[in-house]
């Protein structure tokens, strides 16, 4: 059902409802009409009005039961459907966001950063959200990526334990940082290490996040909302550019939303 916008459904609520008790009363109009007035319904016989208004009565009756059946047994779950919210991830910068330390004169980032924007387009906020990933895999290309073994459900490292997300005012999350050795030294000193790429919320071996292809699945909670997942593939050749443009002709991010 997420092709139905529930805003619309909200909007358009109301005036059905209000439709709906002007046909009801509007039929229980035209009963009291033939009632008390002298008009008689003809077919092959005259009918008693009377007797027509006890029928349609009924008949109202039996609807507006089943109506109230149908509306007392699915209403939690209509309620939760209209009033509830709805996550939408999204990367910032394209997965490729550079850090520059004001202090530098000639602009050399330090390191690199894929951040996503979760954005709530639902009808509540979303209270006590917890980023997770759920599986990882990696390889030297595409072609052969194979899980990562006796890797658990880990919990992303964010603002807090759980972050809430009001309506429209979307949150950032850091996926995974690329650092310059060189940053971390000595000044004016290099590194005889070699640039990794760090997951947020996991641990990888050295080889097996110095380069390659990564497929990493993650999945989104909340207290008051239904859990929304998606997955990132990291190609990355194992060099590290001073600037964004450079960078990311070696390193491509791509989400997938689910």
């Amino acid at each position: 059902m997420n092709w139905i916008n529930k805003k619309t459904c909200l909007k358009w609520l109301k005036p059905i409802f209000l439709v709906l008790i002007g046909a009801i009363v509007g039929s229980g109009g035209l009963v009291l009409y033939f009632c008390f007035s002298n008009t008689t319904i003809k077919a092959t016989n005259e009918y008693d009005p009377w007797l027509i208004s006890y029928y349609l009565f009924q008949i109202i009756g039996a609807i507006g039961t089943m109506m109230a059946v149908v509306v007392a047994l699915s209403k939690e779950a209509i309620m939760k459907w209209l009033y509830s919210p709805s996550l939408e991830i999204s990367l910032v910068d394209n997965g490729v966001t550079e850090n520059i330390p004001d202090t530098q004169k000639v602009p050399v980032a330090t390191s690199f950063e894929c951040l996503a924007c979760i954005d709530n387009k639902g009808s509540l906020a979303a209270l006590g959200c917890r980023v997770y990933v759920s599986d990882i895999k990696h390889g030297k290309n595409k072609a052969n990526v194979k899980s990562i073994k006796n890797l658990k459900s880990k919990q992303l490292q964010w603002t807090s334990s759980g972050v809430d997300v009001p309506i429209g005012i979307p949150s950032k999350i850091r996926l995974f940082e690329v650092i310059n050795p060189n940053s971390i030294g000595t000044p004016g000193e290099n590194s005889s290490e070699k640039p990794r790429i760090l997951f947020n919320g996991l641990e990888l071996k050295n080889n097996q996040s110095e380069k390659g292809y990564w497929i990493i699945e993650y999945y989104i909670s909340c207290k008051n909302g239904k859990v929304s997942k998606f997955s990132l593939n990291v190609e990355w050749n194992g060099e590290f550019k001073s600037r964004t443009t450079d960078m990311e002709e070696v390193l491509n991010v791509e989400i997938n939303r689910k």
